[in-house]
């Protein structure tokens, strides 16, 4: 919404922007000049520099064992405060166009998701999407310093210090003239004492919900009799010419692993057929181009919008407008169809939960399921392990694979009786649900201890 506000020439401190100026900027300043604490700059605390990325990247990149750790932002998915390790290195001579971290200093993402921090549990160099903040004062607890840097309060403020454009950057010499409260030693303890505890418990109960959902495999192949061997790749195998005819002849295809499973399969408790005999129809979705991107509008849901859980309506980047959505409706998923990923991540199965207006991408299929048949029963299948590694096989293309339509539904399944697929399908959705209760506990529970550091920070805890 527009607003209108006034400021005051002596008020003015270097940027001109009316952003920088909100109220509710204004509002976290006038809050830090009122606490009791010890107001300092992050430039007391910190040394701070930016990152630096050798150009082109790619031309330093290297398996050797001399690379040096190259810390992107894609090794923070999933990594609460700790970085130990990292997915890519780069050559020696490129170390020199970065900047070297060393372990045990802190590092804040630079750019996209700002503002976030991170201690490093190993050594490295980061790129340009990353600030190096290095300690200067060794008195103060390590551990605060990460749950301070963490505090919406503090984010905000980071949120302040950003420039505008397509993608936010912090500008680093904003960051450096950020003032944070520093209370007691005590209270930092305190601070860190209740943190531990919250992250403890969130691992906890995170553990226990990988550990139900990790469960589901065994069980599913154990009520349908299935007994797998151990599966691993063979370095040398022999296949007869006429196993091959009018087959492929990727070396990779013919793994004794692959008939292991069929043969598995085959020999459970129940009769096996192809998939297709088990739906309704299949169709495909959509590529609208990347010109037809917006910021609000509907939902366009790609492959990376979807998991073997949920469909993420609310987390997808991609928008479409309303006319072209209109145009297209017939490729948006019903309620109770399953949306399987064909291209790219291949096998990623979720059940449609309800009619939202959305498109979907063509690298995804909507299957409906038979009326006689459990439609959470076949996104059980079509989630197995077994089967994941069936549609493995069966994709093609060496840099993004693809599984065609054809061969997808020509893949044989178990197919039990409607009661045992009720039955599986049921236990399936029970530990699925314990399982998000679990995770869903473990983020409110740290959350809450988030609103409480805040609260003391700020002097509102009683």
């Amino acid at each position: 919404m527009p607003e209108c506000f006034t400021i005051y020439a002596d008020k003015i401190e270097g940027r001109i922007d009316p952003f920088y100026y909100r109220p509710e900027f204004y509002e976290l300043v006038r809050q830090l000049e009122h606490l009791k604490w010890k107001i300092v700059k992050l430039s007391d605390i910190f040394e701070i520099n930016r990152g630096g990325s050798p150009r082109p990247i790619h031309k330093f990149f290297t398996t050797e064992e001399n690379g040096v750790n190259w810390i992107k932002i894609g090794d923070t998915k999933g990594v609460d405060k700790y970085i130990y390790k990292t997915n890519q290195k780069i050559k020696p001579e490129g170390v020199k166009f970065s900047r070297e971290v060393k372990e045990g200093d802190f590092i804040l993402s630079n750019s996209m998701s700002f503002g976030r921090p991170y201690i490093m549990k190993t050594k490295g160099c980061i790129h340009d999407g990353w600030l190096l903040l290095r300690e200067k004062d060794k008195d103060l607890n390590k551990e605060f310093l990460y749950y301070l840097l963490s505090t919406n309060f503090i984010y905000r403020f980071f949120k302040r210090a950003t420039l505008g454009g397509v993608v936010e950057n912090l500008n680093i010499d904003l960051v450096k003239e950020i003032r944070v409260p520093i209370p007691s030693l005590h209270i930092q303890n305190k601070i860190v004492s209740l943190m531990d505890s919250a992250y403890s418990s969130k691992k906890s109960k995170e553990s226990e919900a990988l550990n139900l959902l990790d469960s589901i495999n065994d069980y599913v192949l154990d009520e349908l009799g299935i007994k797998l061997p151990e599966l691993e790749d063979k370095r040398t195998y022999v296949v007869n010419s006429d196993e091959a005819e009018n087959k492929r002849i990727d070396a990779y295809y013919y793994q004794p692993k692959f008939e292991e499973i069929e043969k598995a399969v085959k020999k459970g408790k129940f009769e096996v057929k192809e998939l297709k005999d088990s739906l309704d129809y299949h169709k495909k979705g959509i590529e609208v181009g990347s010109n037809a991107y917006i910021d609000e509008g509907i939902p366009f849901i790609r492959i990376a919008d979807i998991d073997d859980y949920k469909i993420k309506y609310a987390e997808t980047d991609k928008k479409i407008k309303l006319e072209l959505y209109e145009k297209l409706k017939e490729y948006q998923p019903k309620k109770d169809e399953l949306l399987f990923s064909k291209d790219g991540s291949i096998g990623f199965c979720v059940v449609v939960n309800e009619n939202k207006d959305s498109i979907i991408s063509g690298g995804i299929l909507r299957l409906k399921v038979k009326k006689d048949v459990n439609n959470f029963y076949i996104k059980t299948i079509l989630s197995s392990k077994f089967f994941k590694i069936l549609t493995e096989r069966e994709s093609i293309g060496s840099i993004i694979k693809h599984l065609t339509p054809e061969v997808f539904l020509s893949l044989k399944i178990p197919l039990p009786p409607l009661s045992v697929q009720n039955k599986i399908a049921d236990e399936v959705k029970r530990r699925m649900q314990k399982a998000e209760h679990l995770q869903k506990e473990a983020k409110e529970e740290l959350e809450k201890a988030k609103q409480e550091v805040e609260k003391i920070i700020l002097g509102e805890s009683k």
